[in-house]
């Protein structure tokens, strides 16, 4: 339930779409009463974020676009739908589409950078899911890609290659182990991702 609320308030759900949302993604059965209950609470604890919301909505009405803070354009044309759920889900894409591709951008930024390091009789990127890259590391390699990694994952450039400056740390999580199912010894495989 608090993974529904916090992903379904954070990215500008309205109740009834929370109600959805937490069945389909979670299994959780939330009367409408308790769903209008924890989007209250939810932004009592966070009010700015509301006030982001709304400048996220009056943005995508007057320029029917938003920006990611590392530049990305969403377009959403939808927004001047006469259709208000067709409107409403534009106007909740203007506040999803900017924190999902920041880091969905960031993920992308860091293989680049890493791809300059790795050599490929010791590594390789294989996969990324969201914002984690997936590697094969040769076993006696871990112990040296592992902290150059998350390092690079963490210092991106991205004030001189953007021009712009992220007002939140960026932190990225490393774990390794033999086989994609359980990463709990220094071996094989390795995957990194945001948090």
């Amino acid at each position: 339930m608090a993974k529904a609320v916090n992903f379904g308030y954070l990215y500008g759900m309205y109740p009834r779409k929370f109600q959805q949302y937490a069945k389909i993604n979670y299994g959780v059965d939330v009367t409408m009463a308790e769903a209008e209950v924890s989007r209250e609470k939810y932004f009592a604890m966070f009010p700015d974020l509301l006030k982001w919301h709304e400048r996220q909505r009056r943005m995508v009405h007057t320029h029917q676009q938003v920006h990611s803070p590392l530049g990305r354009v969403r377009h959403l044309p939808d927004v001047m739908s006469p259709e208000n759920s067709v409107r409403m889900e534009a106007e909740r894409q203007a506040i999803n589409s900017p924190v999902q591709s920041c880091a969905s951008d960031l993920t992308l930024f860091a293989m680049i950078q890493i791809q300059k390091f790795l050599k490929p009789s010791e590594a390789a990127m294989v996969m990324t899911l969201h914002d984690g890259i997936g590697f094969e590391i040769r076993e006696d390699k871990v112990d040296y890609y592992a902290p150059k990694i998350k390092e690079t994952m963490e210092n991106l450039p991205i004030q001189r290659t953007f021009g712009t400056r992220l007002s939140v740390p960026v932190v990225a999580e490393v774990e390794w182990g033999t086989h994609w199912a359980g990463t709990d010894d220094a071996s094989g495989l390795g995957f990194t991702g945001y948090s």
